[in-house]
This record gives structure tokens, sequence and C-alpha cells, in this order.
């Protein structure tokens, strides 16, 4: 059997770049006989199968907060910790099954354990570089649980400040993980992200689209309380950064990602509330209402008929065609896609775009009302 470490190290490793916020992807390269062998970053993405993962973090800097590993930096124990952590993480490099892996993060689960009082992660880069690739779809469940178990462990060692100053590192696996992650895998990351992550309040603003991003498939088909919590999840973020922004940020996601935009839709049949003027469309998206309609339209031209049935739903239910809720520019982008979907030759598509545009009723005096 292939080293299983060798394979492990096949998972991308994500740098932030704080000036375009954009996503860079980084390997470490192999060794073999000492010639340096580049791995393709397309084969890299498929490994971990986060090809819709999106992220806006910016790289955690060292002169934005004090290292607070520098308090600690004359205390034999903490050496001690370090040291311990450091060998445990060599260990990594031996592993060939799968259950090695459970072993390697037992012994690392216990070096947090027996140095609790040190609220700081020595080695913090390898650490969650490896519970990333801990994370990875080709492992079984049991492991992706360990791993959760782990970030918890660490979660309630370092406290909230340290959690900010480091979001980046930890968002790296847990955030693309509820795509990949089992029944049995999702409600315990579904409690790490509203214990942890919830409560940082502001600070998830940075954040927001890529928390988003990763929580929004699990709205996709599958456990009902599952879905219950992620909807719940979802409101704890509205509430707690902002609501302008939140939606905002949903609208932006719908743009920009394909994949998420049945989800999203999903989520905005249930929260969105019928809007009649304007300025009902402001209280939601704040100043930038064309935002909504540029987001409607954007799924108005997806290919998948099931995007375009709750697109047509959300327009149908919540934007009704006798009211002045989009500006001119605005509602006429909109009628145009919608108008598109008639060349899908799709008669629950049709159905839908005609009960927009003429009322509920079949009648004329029932469509002369509607308007």
């Amino acid at each position: 059997m292939s080293n299983l470490s060798t394979h492990l190290e096949g998972s991308p490793v994500l740098s932030y770049d704080s000036h375009d916020e954009s996503v860079s992807e980084t390997t470490e390269s192999n060794r073999d006989g000492g010639n340096r062998k580049q791995v393709s970053p397309s084969k890299l993405l498929n490994t971990l199968n986060s090809t819709s993962f999106e992220t806006d973090l910016s790289a955690p800097r060292s002169n934005r907060h004090e290292d607070r590993s520098n308090t600690y930096a004359s205390d034999p124990k903490y050496q001690k910790y370090v040291q311990l952590v450091g060998r445990n993480l060599q260990s990594f490099d031996y592993v060939q099954e799968w259950a090695d892996v459970i072993a390697f993060l037992t012994k690392l689960s216990r070096s947090f354990e027996i140095y609790t009082k040190f609220a700081v992660v020595p080695h913090k880069v390898t650490v969650t570089k490896r519970l990333a690739q801990c994370l990875n779809p080709a492992l079984p469940t049991g492991v992706h649980q360990k791993t959760l178990s782990i970030y918890e462990l660490i979660f309630n060692q370092i406290g909230s400040e340290e959690l900010v100053m480091d979001l980046s590192l930890y968002a790296l696996g847990l955030f693309p993980f509820m795509r990949n992650a089992s029944l049995a895998a999702k409600p315990q990351l579904l409690g790490i992200l509203e214990d942890f992550f919830v409560p940082l309040g502001p600070g998830l603003r940075p954040c927001l689209k890529s928390i988003t991003v990763g929580v929004l498939p699990g709205l996709e088909e599958g456990s009902a309380d599952v879905v219950h919590r992620v909807v719940g999840l979802l409101d704890k973020l509205r509430d707690t950064i902002d609501e302008p922004f939140f939606f905002q940020t949903l609208f932006l996601i719908m743009i920009t990602n394909s994949e998420q935009r049945e989800s999203a839709l999903k989520y905005l049949a249930q929260r969105l509330p019928v809007f009649t003027r304007q300025e009902d469309v402001a209280q939601v998206c704040g100043d930038d209402a064309s935002l909504m309609a540029r987001a409607l339209a954007a799924t108005l031209t997806d290919p998948k008929t099931l995007v375009l049935r709750a697109a047509l739903d959300l327009v149908m239910t919540r934007f009704p065609l006798r009211t002045t809720v989009f500006r001119r520019k605005d509602l006429v982008l909109l009628m145009k896609h919608a108008s598109e979907v008639v060349l899908k030759k799709d008669m629950s598509l049709n159905r839908r775009l005609y009960t927009w545009l003429l009322g509920p009723g079949d009648s004329e005096a029932e469509q002369a009302a509607y308007f």
C-alpha cells in the first residue's frame, strides 16, 4: 500500500492574500531521491473535492497581534509542550494505514489535554494543515469525527481572541467540510460553528462569505434535523453580524457560485418577506438594492431546471410585478432573463413565468385586478 502520508500531502495549502482577498493554492513538493516533484494544482483540488470553496479571509499577520506564545517562552513546561506537539506532528510522516491516522490524532489530542493551561497552539500552521488533511473525504467518518473533536479541544483551550487572530488557519479545514461530511459528522461540525464561530459576532465579517458558502450545502437533501440546524445557524449569522450585510453576501454568492444557488434560494424562500415597495428592499439589502436584482437575474440563467423553478417561485411570490419594488433598469434586467426561460420549452417554467407576468387568475378580470 502506498504511504498514506504521501497521499495526504497532496492536499492543498490555501494561502490568503490580504490585499485582493483571493485564494491561491500552494503545495508542498514531494521529495524523491533528493528531487523535488511539483504536484498538479488541479489534481490537488480534486483530492479534497473543494472546487466550490470560496474564501475572502486575510492571512494572519504577526504584526497585527502580538504572538501569545511569547508570554510563555520562559516557562520550561511550555517548552516541553512545544516539543511534544512537534514530535507528534512528525509521526504523521510515518502513517501507512487509515488506522494510523487515528493513532496520530490520539497522540495530538493528548498533547493538548496535558497542557491545557497554555492558551496557544504550538506549530499552529502545521497543526491546522494536518487537521485539514485529516478531513479529506477519502478518509472514513471515524477519522473525521476524531479530527472535529480536536478542533473543539483547541477552541476551548485558546479562546475566542486567539481564534479571531487565526481564523483563516482553522477555516482551511472546517469551512469546506460540510459538502463532504457524512450524516454522522455534520451535527458535530454544526455544533463547532454554533459554539465557537457564531459568538465571535462582528469578528466574522471578513469571513462571512466563506462560512456561508461552507454551510449552504447542508440545505441539500438529507437529514431534516441538519437542514433545520443549518437554517438556524444562518439566522444566527444574520442577526449577529448585520442583516443587510448578510443578505448582500448571500446575493453575491448567488452571482459568483452557481453550485450554491439552489441552497441559497431555499433559504431565501423561507426568510425573505413579500416586497411591495423599494423601501422594503432597502431594509434587507441596504443601499445596494440592485444587487438583489442581479442575483435573481443570474439564477435565471442557470442551466439547472430545479434552480430555475426555485428562482421563478421566489420572484413570483416575493416580488409581485404590480408593485414598484425594482428600479426600471433592474426590472428590465430581471424581465429579460425571466423571459428567456420560455426557450427551455418546459411547461412548469412557463406556468410560473406567466403567473408572475399576468397574475394567478385565468380570467381577464382577475388579471386586470392583479395590476
